[in-house]
């Protein structure tokens, strides 16, 4: 048994079609300088590789694969890195059987609604951005018939302090968004039976994408697992018809959102350098509640202009439409955002429908600990 672990900036790159040796060397040396791992005719890139999904040795030789999870040992088979990762792969034999993956949770850095749609939805535009909070969805192949399709999954869920609460079983028919996702690939491909553990570290009813981020990562887990070879694109037309924001999480960073969260482009913002403090009470907000007593308006900057401008100006200018409605039925949230600005946050919001509010903090970490009861975050 072998373990392949590799940061979410990573690719899995097919050599074999390029397995001369002017690519082997490129490979080796890449081995050797621990910024990538071969298994079974594939090259697990270690750096920052969002480039071609398939490389030439000459745009391999060009690039530097700075890896921000710096390679600490690889040995006895394994490449271990220094921070947490998003993937492990385990293989026995000559197929991948275990693979071990950490969907991300999102925020929202506004939220607009701005139009009723003739389907019953509302239009929206918003910026997602991606943060640390993950759960672990470890995902086995079962051996038998591939004829037998089904998915077992058991959900293991924690309490605001990371301990261990309850245990569920689903089974194969259940609403589940990562049964759906298997369910969904199994429609239109020969799947394998998969058995299933989905650890929640991100917080329910928190607006913060777990559901829709645990289905998107099941579909990358077992289009590698069951070597279907979708791109990046196929995943998110599987993911669109699983949930309005789930085809953001197949390769989360961010992103501008119109439609009903669907249509997504890139969005140049970047916060680095600052840390994102998020907190969610136990405070269960209805999303059905919510949309119906938003207000339609079209801002006259949208979310993607504002947070082009610098972190400090977002203040009073970036809005989170469902706030009103929210902050009135759960005042604690409106107490909790300002109590983040007292703390010292540049900008502070809940973020989409609620109950999780952040606060963005310029070289801080703040204290936490006030928010006794709640989950709490900062990354």
């Amino acid at each position: 048994m072998f373990n392949y672990v590799f940061n979410h900036n990573a690719k899995i790159i097919p050599f074999w079609c390029n397995a001369n040796r002017k690519m082997l060397s490129v490979i080796d040396n890449l081995y050797r300088s621990k910024l990538c791992a071969v298994v079974w005719g594939q090259i697990l890139l270690t750096g920052d590789c969002r480039g071609a999904p398939l490389w030439s040795p000459a745009e391999v030789q060009g690039r530097t694969l700075g890896c921000p999870h710096t390679a600490k040992s690889c040995k006895h088979g394994t490449l271990l890195l220094e921070k947490s990762c998003n993937f492990v792969l385990e293989t026995s034999g000559k197929s991948c059987e275990k693979l071990k993956i950490y969907p991300c949770a999102k925020i929202n850095l506004g939220l607009n609604i701005v139009a009723r749609r003739a389907d019953g939805y509302h239009g929206l535009e918003t910026v997602f951005y991606p943060v640390d909070v993950r759960d672990e969805l470890e995902v086995t192949l079962i051996g038998g018939e591939r004829t037998d399709r089904r998915v077992e999954l058991r959900v293991e869920n924690t309490d605001v302090a990371g301990r261990q609460m309850t245990t569920d079983t689903v089974g194969a028919g259940d609403d589940n968004l990562v049964v759906r996702a298997y369910n969904l690939l199994a429609v239109d491909h020969d799947l394998p039976t998969a058995r299933v553990v989905l650890r929640k570290g991100i917080p329910v009813q928190a607006g913060m994408g777990g559901g829709s981020s645990d289905c998107a990562f099941m579909l990358r887990a077992m289009n590698n697992l069951a070597g279907l070879g979708l791109d990046n694109e196929r995943l998110r037309m599987y993911a669109a018809r699983l949930g309005a924001d789930c085809a953001f999480f197949v390769d989360p960073r961010p992103a501008y959102a119109e439609g009903i969260g669907d249509r997504l482009s890139v969005c140049d913002v970047d916060l680095r350098g600052y840390n994102i403090a998020i907190v969610k009470p136990p405070v269960a907000v209805s999303t059905r509640v919510a949309f119906a007593g938003v207000k339609v308006r079209k801002p006259l900057l949208s979310c993607r202009e504002i947070v082009a401008q610098p972190v400090k100006t977002w203040r009073g200018r970036l809005h989170n439409d469902f706030e009103d409605t929210v902050f009135a039925a759960h005042p604690e949230l409106h107490d909790i955002k300002e109590r983040l600005y007292a703390m010292g946050a540049v900008y502070a919001s809940m973020s989409g429908s609620g109950s999780a509010v952040y606060g963005i903090f310029r070289g801080t970490k703040p204290d936490m600990s006030v928010f006794d009861g709640c989950f709490t975050a900062v990354v």
